[in-house]
């Protein structure tokens, strides 16, 4: 199980620096829009285990209407950007069609599945788009690595202190967690983004302040800890191990990216603002 779970991750890695470095904004808005798929189908079958039925069609369609809407902003054909878009014509139309289909199939689908429905499009969707969003803007290519350090650095370090000293429970939701592991998360972060901030600015000229990285570091640490308990409470809740076997050793997708998706918009906000 180790040995699969190292070389899911190498190769994982391997595909995202191939993917990030060597391909264009297209490629990442195709990849990403079949990760999110993934994903989608991934929580709705997780739901299925409890009889709840997502209205999944919604989901897809936003999926691909994000994906074209996308394509259409790389080719300078939308007069208005993508924020706007998502905020004001995008989301408002996904809830009048979700409510609509709720509203006449009634007899079908209940409140809770119109929730969970919910839950998918903004965790599975928005939520994983942000990683997109953050490649777009100036410098983006350089700027998304802190989503995958945040996310990964503090789980890899976590994982080996709560292995080597945890002795302290830190929630039931996830009984093999620590106290020992979840500070030591947050030094897997600090030091990742001390890493990669020197790299960054030594080779790349980036210019990023090494004190405003080591308070995203921390910020980021707990919020990538906090998507990985949220991941396994939902699955704790359906009764499942993972949400699947995209990634052999590490689960389905959702699995493997439960803290991205945390990590994901804090990032993206950061260097929105303020670079």
């Amino acid at each position: 199980m180790l040995a699969k779970r190292i070389m899911s991750l190498i190769l994982g890695f391997a595909f995202t620096a191939w993917v990030i470095l060597c391909t264009n904004i297209y490629m990442v808005n195709v990849v990403i829009s079949i990760f999110i798929l993934i994903a989608v189908r991934e929580m709705s079958k997780a739901f299925n285990n409890k009889q709840i039925k997502p209205i999944s069609i919604v989901s897809y369609l936003t999926v691909i209407a994000i994906f074209v809407l996308n394509n259409l902003k790389y080719m300078n054909m939308l007069p208005i950007n993508m924020l706007e878009i998502l905020v004001y014509i995008l989301l408002p139309g996904i809830l009048i069609l979700l409510f609509s289909i709720y509203t006449f199939k009634h007899h079908k689908y209940s409140i809770i599945d119109v929730s969970v429905t919910l839950l998918q499009i903004f965790y599975s969707i928005i939520m994983f788009e942000t990683i997109t969003n953050l490649y777009e803007l100036n410098n983006g290519k350089l700027y998304i690595w802190y989503i995958f350090v945040g996310s990964w650095a503090p789980d890899i370090l976590a994982f080996c202190v709560g292995k080597l000293i945890g002795k302290h429970k830190f929630t039931s939701i996830s009984p093999k967690k620590t106290i020992e592991g979840s500070i030591g998360g947050i030094f897997g972060g600090i030091i990742g983004f001390g890493l990669l901030t020197y790299v960054l600015n030594s080779f790349f000229m980036a210019n990023i302040s090494y004190v405003h990285m080591i308070v995203l570091a921390i910020i980021c640490s707990i919020i990538s800890q906090i998507g990985d308990l949220f991941a396994s409470s939902i699955k704790r809740y359906v009764d499942i191990k993972d949400f699947g076997k995209f990634f052999p050793g590490h689960g389905g997708m959702l699995d493997r990216f439960d803290s991205t998706l945390f990590v994901a918009p804090v990032i993206f906000a950061y260097f929105y603002l303020f670079m």
